[in-house]
């Protein structure tokens, strides 16, 4: 008799301690979708900026070439943006970075689209290592850690199939 009574006890205490750490851990998802929201919006900003002096900042007709940029990173920096020294082709990886930086804004394919703009976003840094601001890195860092939310609980334009 004393079983059942512990064992009804104990199912009974288990959805008291579920309720307590979801209460405790709970996040809305409008703040995810707020942030998420936000952040594409400030990578687009950001892109927008260096699209405007695409040719002075991020090609070899400008102020900070190639050469300059391996130079003061000793040869060690990782950027898509150092493979060709065009205007055109810097414009090309800003346009993609911009697209993917939409995508996570509708929340679509957003883990991908996360990681493509951590990557482009880390790369346009590297090019221009000595133009970056503490902006570059911050950003970085929120998508870094915006990598490991939960979005698909998150408020979307995409059809949520169950």
């Amino acid at each position: 008799m004393e079983k059942d009574t512990a064992s009804k006890g104990q199912a009974y205490l288990q959805p008291q301690w579920r309720t307590v750490l979801m209460d405790l851990f709970y996040v809305d998802v409008r703040s995810i979708a707020l942030f998420r929201i936000l952040l594409g919006l400030a990578l687009i900003h950001t892109y927008f900026n260096y699209l405007l002096y695409a040719g002075d900042l991020l090609s070899d007709e400008g102020v900070y070439t190639r050469a300059h940029a391996l130079l003061a990173t000793n040869g060690t920096a990782l950027s898509l943006y150092l493979a060709n020294g065009t205007t055109i082709f810097s414009v090309i990886l800003l346009l993609i970075s911009i697209a993917f930086a939409g995508m996570v804004i509708a929340n679509w394919h957003t883990r991908i689209s996360v990681f493509a703009s951590f990557v482009l976003f880390e790369s346009l840094a590297a090019r221009n290592s000595e133009m970056t601001f503490r902006l570059h890195f911050a950003i970085l860092t929120l998508l870094f850690w915006a990598f490991f939310l939960p979005y698909e609980y998150a408020v979307s334009f995409r059809k949520n199939t169950g």
